[in-house]
C-alpha cells in the first residue's frame, strides 16, 4: 500500500468512530480502491465484516448484490418489514460485534440494494465502505448521504511515479533498473491493477528476470492471461465494428482521424471514446490513440497472424499514397510494409533505420538496415547497420563495416557521421585508438566544407581525451573553436576540452567553458541529438571535481529524469552519478546506480571494468566483503585497455577493497602506484583524490606531495584537501576540525566524518573534553548521511600513539575477530611476527586484552 498511508488512516478512523456512517472511495479503474479497503479491513480487529461486489450481471435482480443475506422464507416477509428483516439477518451474523459492510462498485447496484445500504448507514447498524468508479453516477438511494457529507467522498488518485517505483520494488523485493521502471510506467500509466497483473504475467513467462541482483524487463507483453482477463472486462459488451477498429488501432497506433474514418463509422468512434477506450488528440491534425497503452499490447498479442498481416497491408497501402511524410510516418511505413509480407523499397528501409537509431531502437534499426542491404548495398544502409551494432556493444562487427565506406561518402554530412561511428566503434569500443585516429584524419582531409573538417577534428580530440592525451585534445579542440564560429563545434568540443582541463586541474577554466554549454546544446539538438548529454557530462565532471558535487548530482539527476534519454547514455551517466555519490560518501545509492549500469556494461570494454571497480568500492564501504570481492573479480576480468582515462580511478577504487579487508599495506602500495600513474599522465585531479585517500588511510608521507599539488589543482576540493594535509602533519585538533568543516561544507560527508572523529581524538589528547565531545557529535551527524558506509579506522590510532602500518593492519584484523593464524595467512606473515606486532600495539594503545581492541580502534564514531 505504498503512498496510501493517509487514505488508510482516514478509513480506519471512520471505522473506529461510531458517529461516522462510512466512507465513499472513488477513483478510476485500477487505482486500487478495492485493495485499499481490503487492506484496512485486514488490519482492523474486533469487527464483523461483510464484503459485497455489485456487477452488471446481478443488477437486474432485486437485492441481487445481497443474495447472501436474504432469508430462506423471503416470500413470507411483508414488504414493509423487508429492510428490518435484512438488518436483523446482518446483526445475527455479527454475533454482537460492530459491523463493517464493504461494497465494491456501488454504481452497479440495483435500487433496493442501494436503499438497504442507506438504511444501515442512517440507523448506525453498520459502517459502510463503498467504492465508486469516477465519472459514474451514485445510486439515487445513496445520493442524500453523500451530498450531505455524512459519508465523505475520498477521491483516490493514481500513484505518483516515485510511489509507483517504490511499489514495484517492494513487490519484487529488489532493485529494478530504471529503463524497466520507465517501461512499466509507460505500459501501465501507474494503474495498480494492470501493474500487478503485468508483473505476474511477465514473471511467469520469464520475461522479467533478476540479473546480477537487478530486475530487468526487456518490454513487450506477449500472451499475458491475467492482464488479458483484466482488460477483457473493459471490452465487455463491445460490438464487432468497435472491436475490429481497435484491432486496426493496435497495429497502427496512432491513426489520423482521416485514416480512422476509413475503418469505422462516426458512431462507432464516438461510442469507443464514450467508453473511455480511445482518446482523440491534436487540434490541427487530430489523431486517435488508446486511452491506455496496454489495450493495444493485449489485442496484438491475441490477434491471429493472418489478420495482423492483412491490417499491415491495409495501413501500409494508405501510407504509401502520402507524398509528404514526417520521420515518424517513414518509420511506421517501413514497419507496416515489412509486416505485410510484401517487398519493401530499400531506400525507405535505410531511411527508417536511421530514424530508429536516432530513437535508440537499435534492434529495429538493425533489422531494417539488414533488410535494405539484402536488396541493395548502399552507403546509408551499411552505415546505419554499423550504428545499430555499435550501439548494442557489438563493436567488432560494426568496425568491419566502416572502413570500406571511406571514399564513398555522398556528402559532408555522411563524412561526419562516418567519422563519429569510427570514434565510437573502433576508438572507444575496441580501444584501437591509433587506427581510429588515422581513419578519421583521412576522412577529414576529404571533407569539402570547413565546418565538417572542424567537427571531425572534434571527434579526434575526444579520442585523445579518452586515452589521457590532454594537451593534444585541448590543442585540437581549441583550434576547432577558433576555426569555426558554430554552436555544433562548440558543443562537440566540450567533451574533449572541458574534460581535459578538469583532469589537468584547471577546473575553473572548465567551469567557465561549460557555463553556456547546455543552452548551446539545446539549440543544436535537432542536428546533434547527443549534444545535451555532451554538455551535461562535461559540466557535471567540472563541477564534481571542482568540489561542487551536490550541484553536479542535481544537474545529472535532472538530465536522467528527462524523457527520451537513450538507454546507452543513461547507463554511462549512472556510472558517473555513482562516482559522484561515492565522493559524498553515499555508498548505498552509488551501489544501486552501479548495479543498474552493470547490466548494460558487461560487454562494454570502455567503462565496464571501471563500473565494477566502483561497485567493489561501494560494497566494501558498506561492509559487504563477499559482494566487493565478486565485483572486483568482474572488474579485473573486463579490464582491456589501461590507456583509458578512468583506469587510474579504477585502480584507486580497487585499493579500497584491500583497505576495507584490513590489507592496508597492499592498499597503500596500490594507491601510491595509481598516484604515480596519474602524475605521469597529467591527471592531476585524479592524483589529488588518490593522495587524499592515502591521507585518509593514515599515510602522513603523502602530505608534502599533496600540499604541492593543491597549488596546481583549482577548486573547492583542492582547498579542502590542502587543509587535510596540514592537519595530518600538525595532528592538532583545531586543524583537523578546520579540515572536517571544509569537507562538510562541500557535501563530502564520509571524509568529514572521518576527520571529525580524528579531531575528537586529538582534542581528547589535548585535554579539551568539551571540544572532543562536540567533534564526536559532528562525526556522528556526518556519518548518518552516508547510508551505512564506514571506513576502517586506520588513522585514529595515530591520534593516541603512532602505530606502524603493520601494527595497525594486525590490530584491525584482530579487532574483527581474526585469530593469529588467520592474520598471518591474510598478511603473509609468520604467526610469531603477528604476535610481536600485537604485543607492540597493545603496549602503545595501553591495552591488556584482545577484546579491548575494537573499542580502542573505533574512535568516537562507534
Amino acid at each position: 500500500m505504498v503512498g496510501r498511508s493517509e487514505e488508510q488512516r482516514f478509513i480506519s478512523d471512520a471505522i473506529a468512530d461510531p458517529a461516522r456512517p462510512g466512507v465513499l472511495v472513488a477513483g478510476r479503474p485500477g487505482v486500487g480502491k478495492t485493495r485499499l479497503i481490503h487492506e484496512v479491513l485486514r488490519t482492523t480487529h474486533g469487527h464483523h465484516y461483510e464484503r459485497i461486489t455489485a456487477s452488471e450481471s446481478v443488477r437486474p435482480l432485486p437485492f441481487g448484490a445481497f443474495a447472501q443475506l436474504l432469508p430462506s422464507n423471503l416470500d413470507e416477509v411483508d414488504q414493509v418489514d423487508l429492510l428490518s428483516v435484512l438488518g436483523q439477518q446482518l446483526r445475527n451474523r455479527a454475533e454482537g460485534r460492530p459491523t463493517v459492510l464493504a461494497v465494491d462498485d456501488v454504481h452497479l447496484l440495483d435500487g433496493l440494494s442501494a436503499g438497504f445500504i442507506d438504511y444501515l448507514a442512517a440507523r448506525g447498524l453498520a459502517t459502510v465502505l463503498l467504492t465508486l468508479r469516477s465519472g459514474s453516477p451514485i445510486p439515487d438511494a445513496l445520493s442524500r448521504l453523500c451530498r450531505s457529507g455524512d459519508i465523505p467522498r475520498l477521491e483516490l488518485q493514481a500513484l505518483s511515479r516515485s510511489e509507483f517505483d517504490e511499489m514495484l520494488e517492494r513487490a519484487l523485493d529488489g532493485i529494478i533498473d530504471n529503463v524497466s521502471l520507465e517501461r512499466m510506467w509507460e505500459a501501465t500509466r501507474g494503474n495498480v491493477l494492470f501493474a500487478r497483473e503485468l508483473i505476474a504475467d511477465v514473471l511467469e513467462a520469464g520475461e522479467l528476470r533478476q540479473l546480477h541482483g537487478v530486475w530487468r524487463w526487456a518490454g513487450g507483453v506477449g500472451r499475458a492471461p491475467r492482464l488479458q482477463e483484466a482488460i477483457a472486462a473493459r471490452l465487455d459488451g463491445l460490438q464487432e465494428p468497435g472491436r475490429r477498429f481497435l484491432e486496426v488501432l493496435s497495429v497502427g497506433e496512432p491513426l489520423s482521424l482521416a485514416t480512422a474514418e476509413q475503418f469505422a463509422a462516426d458512431d462507432v468512434l464516438i461510442e469507443l471514446e464514450r467508453r473511455g477506450l480511445i482518446v482523440v488528440g491534436g487540434e490541427e491534425a487530430p489523431s486517435i490513440r488508446f486511452s491506455h497503452p496496454l489495450f493495444g499490447e493485449v489485442l496484438r498479442a491475441d490477434m491471429p497472424s493472418l489478420l495482423h498481416r492483412h491490417i499491415n497491408q491495409q495501413l501500409a497501402h494508405l501510407l504509401r499514397r502520402e507524398t509528404a511524410r514526417a520521420p515518424a510516418d517513414v518509420l511506421k511505413l517501413a514497419v507496416l510494409w515489412q509486416g505485410s509480407g510484401e517487398t519493401v523499397d530499400p531506400t525507405i528501409l535505410a531511411e527508417a533505420a536511421q530514424i530508429a537509431n536516432r530513437l535508440s531502437d537499435h534492434p529495429l534499426a538493425e533489422k531494417l538496415a539488414t533488410d535494405s542491404l539484402q536488396q541493395k548495398t548502399t552507403f546509408a544502409a551499411q552505415l546505419e547497420l554499423a550504428w545499430s551494432l555499435l550501439s548494442q556493444h557489438r563493436f567488432e562487427a560494426a568496425a568491419e563495416l566502416l572502413p570500406p565506406l571511406i571514399g564513398n561518402e555522398p556528402d559532408d554530412d555522411a563524412r561526419e557521421h562516418l567519422a563519429d561511428a569510427l570514434l565510437q566503434a573502433t576508438g572507444l569500443g575496441l580501444g584501437r585508438v591509433d587506427d581510429a585516429l588515422a581513419l578519421m584524419a583521412e576522412i577529414e582531409r576529404s571533407a569539402v566544407g570547413l565546418t565538417t573538417r572542424v567537427l571531425i577534428r572534434c571527434h579526434r580530440a575526444t579520442l585523445h581525451t579518452f586515452v589521457s592525451q590532454y594537451e593534444e585534445a585541448i590543442e585540437l579542440g581549441m583550434s576547432a573553436i577558433r576555426a569555426a564560429d558554430d554552436d555544433r563545434v562548440f558543443v562537440r568540443t566540450l567533451t574533449s576540452v572541458a574534460s581535459s582541463l578538469t583532469m589537468i586541474g584547471k577546473t575553473d577554466e572548465a567551469l567557465s567553458l561549460t557555463e553556456a554549454g547546455l543552452a548551446c546544446a539545446l539549440r543544436v539538438r535537432e542536428e546533434l541529438p547527443r549534444a545535451p548529454n555532451w554538455a551535461v557530462s562535461s559540466r557535471c565532471t567540472a563541477l564534481a571535481f571542482g568540489g561542487r558535487v551536490p550541484e553536479a548530482l542535481e544537474l545529472l539527476d535532472f538530465a536522467l529524469s528527462s524523457s527520451g534519454q537513450p538507454p546507452e547514455q543513461r547507463t554511462v551517466a549512472n556510472v558517473y552519478r555513482a562516482r559522484f555519490l561515492l565522493l559524498e560518501g553515499k555508498a548505498g545509492s552509488a551501489a544501486r546506480s552501479l548495479k543498474e549500469a552493470a547490466l548494460g556494461l558487461r560487454a562494454e570494454p570502455s567503462y565496464g571494468s571501471w563500473c565494477f571497480a566502483l561497485l567493489a568500492e561501494a560494497e566494501a564501504l558498506l561492509g559487504h566483503q563477499d559482494a566487493a570481492a565478486a565485483a572486483r573479480s568482474e572488474s579485473l576480468a573486463l579490464r582491456a585497455n589501461e590507456r583509458l582515462t578512468v583506469f587510474v580511478d579504477e585502480r584507486r577504487a580497487l585499493a579500497w577493497v584491500d583497505a576495507q579487508e584490513g590489507r592496508l599495506t597492499d592498499a597503500m602500495a596500490e594507491l601510491w602506484a595509481a598516484a604515480d600513474m596519474a602524475l605521469e599522465r597529467s591527471q592531476r585531479c585524479f592524483e589529488l583524490i588518490i593522495l587524499n585517500d592515502l591521507l585518509r588511510l593514515g599515510e602522513s608521507g603523502a602530505a608534502a606531495r599533496t600540499q604541492q599539488l593543491c597549488g596546481v589543482v583549482e577548486g573547492l576540493f583542492g582547498r579542502a584537501v590542502s587543509l587535510h594535509a596540514q592537519a595530518v602533519v600538525s595532528k592538532r585538533g583545531m586543524d583537523l576540525e578546520r579540515a572536517a568543516s571544509s569537507f562538510a561544507t562541500i557535501g563530502l560527508s564520509l571524509m568529514a566524518s572521518e576527520l571529525w572523529a580524528a579531531a575528537s581524538a586529538a582534542y581528547g589528547r589535548e585535554r579539551l573534553q568539551a571540544r572532543s565531545t562536540k567533534a564526536a557529535k559532528k562525526s556522528y551527524e556526518n556519518a548518518d548521511l552516508c547510508e551505512g558506509a564506514k571506513t576502517r579506522p586506520a588513522a585514529w590510532p595515530d591520534q593516541v600513539e603512532p602505530l606502524s602500518r603493520r601494527q595497525r593492519e594486525v590490530a584491525v584484523l584482530a579487532a574483527q575477530g581474526a585469530t593469529n593464524v588467520e592474520i598471518a595467512h591474510a598478511l603473509s606473515l609468520s604467526v610469531r611476527t603477528v604476535e610481536s606486532h600485537l604485543y607492540a600495539a597493545f603496549a602503545k594503545l595501553g591495552l591488556t586484552a584482545r577484546d579491548e581492541l575494537s573499542t580502542a580502534l573505533a574512535g568516537p564514531r562507534d
